[in-house]
């Protein structure tokens, strides 16, 4: 049962509960309080941040468009984890992290999947940009994965993730942290059947991430990477090449797809999942070298003799550049 609240605070939610435009203004009145926490678990018991109350697209006036709402509770969410960073408090913390993990998890009983708003999605990512690390689990980056699969936009969750969550992360440095940055890293390298307006052939694949941004978040962080998580970065981008440059999809040379290991202009710009790979892999093993030459070393020298054409000309090329 609900605890009592001083009548006119029950009547200002009730006013809320009249409809989208009350529900934002009485959000936008709430974020200007000191301590607009303080009426969190109201706001929450009479239902303002159930997971069906984030809405999915709805039809626009154009039939060859949808409209993306903007879920009202987001500015509150997003003022609250202000406070919670301010204060640096776990419980804050958490009761934000619960909505964001109710709403990623929860599944429109019309379609059987996540709702489609990329707005929510970029809040999200917003708010793991801020909120204390130690805080953020493993488990929660793993959310990460839905926020960046909306088929209307592909670019505002990873810009957010770049900015925030991820320089946080190689700031903080530690190993659980540089855990937490392998995470997100894998879930913006995820491949997929590439989209029509981006496809080259019936087995084309593309990064979920627009190459875009994908290629300024791996020359942002790629090498740090190879800093902080050695082997276990490497790993991420191995197995991504071997996907790209499997015999399936690239039965002859290699050098056709990446024509150089380095940066030159024989590169072709439109095969981005060919080059970001080659490039991540690239600057994680130099990066692994900086830190850790022998482990680097030993993984440099077994992928000399590896069954993939594309693997030992990278590793290969590092060997003639000279190993530090």
């Amino acid at each position: 049962m609900s605890p009592s609240l001083p009548s006119k605070l029950e009547s200002f939610f009730e006013t809320m509960r009249r409809g989208e435009e009350f529900a934002q203004h009485g959000f936008d009145l709430l974020c200007k309080r000191s301590e607009p926490e303080q009426y969190f678990d109201a706001l929450k018991q009479r239902g303002f941040f159930n997971p069906s109350e984030n809405q999915g697209p709805v039809p626009s006036a154009n039939p060859d468009f949808v409209h993306i709402p903007v879920w009202a509770a987001l500015k509150y969410l997003q003022a609250v984890g202000a406070r919670a960073a301010a204060l640096n408090s776990d419980e804050l913390a958490e009761k934000i992290l619960d909505v964001i993990r109710s709403v990623t998890l929860f599944r429109d009983e019309a379609t059987g999947e996540p709702r489609d708003n990329y707005r929510t999605y970029f809040t999200f990512a917003e708010l793991l940009g801020v909120l204390p690390l130690r805080s953020i689990s493993i488990g929660d980056v793993g959310l990460i994965p839905t926020w960046l699969n909306s088929k209307y936009d592909r670019s505002l969750v990873p810009h957010a993730l770049s900015k925030g969550l991820l320089k946080r992360l190689f700031d903080d440095g530690s190993a659980e942290s540089a855990e937490k940055a392998c995470a997100v890293i894998e879930a913006c390298l995820r491949l997929e059947r590439s989209s029509r307006r981006r496809k080259r052939s019936d087995d084309d694949l593309a990064t979920v991430v627009d190459d875009y941004w994908l290629k300024e978040i791996l020359q942002a962080y790629a090498r740090e990477l190879g800093r902080k998580a050695g082997r276990n970065a490497a790993v991420i981008f191995e197995n991504g090449l071997r996907i790209v440059f499997s015999k399936e999809r690239r039965s002859y040379d290699s050098a056709l797809w990446r024509p150089a290991i380095e940066t030159n202009s024989q590169n072709r710009d439109f095969y981005g999942p060919e080059n970001r790979f080659v490039e991540g892999l690239r600057d994680v093993l130099d990066g692994w070298l900086e830190t850790e030459q022998v482990g680097a070393s030993e993984y440099v020298e077994a992928a000399l003799k590896d069954g993939s054409e594309i693997i030992r000309e990278l590793c290969g090329k590092l060997g003639d550049d000279g190993m530090r």
